[in-house]
């Protein structure tokens, strides 16, 4: 049984990844970041539209420029499999921790509740640092409990080294907020459990050096090619600076991620609570200890990311293999096969599995009608066949009490409701439907293989007329807007690209065209959000 978890696991993740393109906006910045550093513009300082881009260290697009090198080129499924190599690393270091502390089955069962989480599953699809940052912490996790359950302190260190390795591998992937949360979760349970001598261990000379291996194997060379600039830009500007003020579409409440967990980690957030409260009871007990450290890696790091005003459902990730650890920890400790929980807990799988496969058929049923879905209707209707004969599956496993049918009949129709999510009409749907591409698509064809000049773009323009076009679309950024005309004067056939609000000119561009006698002649309007994008070519 737990092997079929496993493989339903994987397959959710692995569904629809070939043929999605690029979605979301950090789809575009991912990939064109990893495009420019594998066309030579610097792995250690990133760059974006022509630019250093020192939001983040370079280590996710360092590795997807390494699978651009493998597939001969630039490439949107090179990229996804990057992606998807990182949601299944996390599948296994969670599962490999599972078996260890939980046994088989609850590992895998740790492994199914995190494959199956909307978020995580969701992230899973998209070109975005999380999940290698996920990845990486859930093995700093295993390596952190094999260390902790060690007795000699050579092999604890040895433990305790690989962890603070990983730990460093975090930092390249999101600066300091990789260690941090990581350092939380291990201090909490230090104190937690009353084993303070851990911090010791983990602080040792060699797990240190461990750690500063892989992050000041980039931190230092940053530091002497980038200028001081680039430096206040990454330390103070995109760590302290997000932290205190945020940005405007990512600033929320402290309660945040305690109002949202229960869509991004369902269906496993209905036993959270429980789970949290079990952990906390059998604190003192050789069989919580597993719990008080899934515990400590999961609500640690929910509550230090909740004092940064910038926050967002994906920065929460990285808590997902604990959460699920605890999730599993607390059935496979405290849930009874027998009694009117056993029959309450059958119900409530019924009717959650059932839920979801209702809603995503009803929602691909709903995109073939309007005539705009490629699935065939012989193919919906064997999902529907399918998924009515597992739910006589279910209903005949409940009234014989037999949870292991209605398991894994349970997790057959989630795991199916995912691959037609991500494989079907919505998947297409969701990629046609991007708010960028129609706007996007019309300037590409406007200009053909004129060069793009971007002034103060945003990340989609900034990726979208440079990965489609495998080409740098140059920025100019705000104070520029005399080189920008300048530009335009030198080479006739290039073309600028400005977004428009309420459709009036940036009094700097008419103050710098008006300076350089430079005329600007439309060749295109189109709506772009709330705005209108306008490409222009110079006309003296």
């Amino acid at each position: 049984m737990a092997a079929v978890l496993l493989v339903l696991d994987a397959l959710v993740i692995l569904a629809g990844q070939w043929h999605r393109g690029l979605v979301t906006v950090d789809d575009l910045r991912e990939a064109e970041v990893a495009r420019e550093m594998y066309e030579g513009r610097g792995h250690v300082i990133p760059s974006l539209a022509g630019r250093p881009f020192v939001e983040k260290p370079p280590g996710f697009p360092i590795v997807v420029s390494m699978a651009y090198t493998i597939a001969g080129g630039q490439s949107v499924k090179a990229a996804r499999c990057v992606a998807a190599a990182f949601a299944l690393a996390s599948l296994a270091a969670v599962y490999l921790l599972g078996r260890r502390a939980l046994g088989i089955m609850g590992g895998a069962l740790a492994a199914t509740f995190l494959a199956f989480a909307p978020r995580f599953v969701i992230t899973a699809h998209e070109i975005l640092l999380d999940n290698a940052l996920t990845a990486i912490l859930a093995f700093s996790l295993l390596f952190w409990w094999v260390g902790a359950e060690a007795t000699e302190k050579h092999e604890k260190r040895r433990w305790y080294a690989a962890m603070m390795f990983t730990v460093g591998l975090s930092f390249l992937v999101k600066g300091l907020v990789g260690p941090a949360v990581f350092a939380v979760a291990f201090l909490a349970f230090c104190v937690a459990s009353g084993r303070p001598r851990e911090v010791f261990h983990a602080l040792h000379p060699v797990p240190v050096a461990a750690f500063l291996v892989p992050s000041l194997g980039w931190f230092i060379p940053f530091l002497c090619w980038g200028s001081k600039d680039l430096a206040y830009e990454f330390l103070v500007l995109n760590h302290v600076g997000r932290a205190l003020a945020g940005y405007a579409s990512h600033s929320r409440p402290f309660y945040f991620y305690f109002e949202t967990i229960w869509f991004g980690f369902f269906p496993a957030c209905c036993i959270l609570p429980l789970a949290v409260l079990g952990a906390w009871r059998e604190r003192n007990t050789s069989h919580g200890n597993p719990g008080l450290l899934f515990l400590s890696a999961g609500l640690g790091p929910m509550l230090l990311l909740s004092i940064p005003r910038a926050k967002d459902m994906v920065y929460l990730l990285p808590a997902y293999p604990a959460l699920s650890l605890l999730s599993a920890w607390w059935c496979v400790r405290f849930v009874s096969l027998t009694g009117t929980w056993l029959r309450i807990n059958l119900h409530i799988l019924l009717a959650v599995s059932l839920g979801f496969g209702v809603y995503v058929l009803g929602e691909t049923a709903a995109i073939l009608i309007q005539g705009e879905g490629k699935v065939t209707l012989p193919l919906l209707l064997l999902f529907l066949a399918a998924a009515l004969f597992l739910a006589g599956a279910m209903v005949r496993g409940i009234r014989r009490r037999e949870p292991g049918e209605v398991g894994i009949a349970s997790v057959f129709i989630v795991a199916m409701s995912w691959v037609l999510w991500f494989s079907g009409p919505i998947a297409a749907e969701q990629i046609d439907c991007a708010s960028w591409r129609p706007a996007l698509r019309a300037v590409f064809g406007a200009a053909g293989d004129r060069e793009i000049l971007l002034y103060r773009p945003d990340d989609e323009r900034r990726g979208g007329c440079a990965f489609y076009r495998d080409r740098v679309a140059p920025e100019y950024k705000k104070a520029e807007e005399v080189a920008l005309l300048e530009r335009m004067a030198r080479d006739p056939p290039a073309v600028a690209l400005f977004a428009l609000v309420d459709g009036d000119w940036p009094k700097e561009i008419k103050k710098a065209a008006y300076s350089e006698g430079v005329n600007l002649a439309e060749e295109l309007r189109v709506p772009y959000y709330k705005r209108t994008l306008v490409l222009v070519r110079a006309a003296r």
